[in-house]
């Protein structure tokens, strides 16, 4: 989750890189995490604020646990 703590966004394309990287081997948690990191990225980027994760999770709907 550190790619949704970082504000330059070389740091936050490292970590999505990574988690990319990780899901080919990994399996589908690391995949999982991408994908609510990408969203959770997206949403607080267009709001410029922290939104509640929950709710987030709730539209990813993808399995991911945390």
């Amino acid at each position: 989750m550190a790619a949704t703590e970082v504000e330059d966004l070389i740091y936050r394309e490292w970590v999505l890189q990574v988690l990319g990287g990780y899901a080919k081997v990994g399996g589908d948690h690391y995949r999982w995490s991408m994908k609510f990191v990408e969203a959770v990225c997206d949403k607080e980027d267009r709001a410029s604020q922290r939104l509640d994760w929950s709710k987030i999770l709730q539209e990813v709907r993808d399995g991911l646990v945390i």
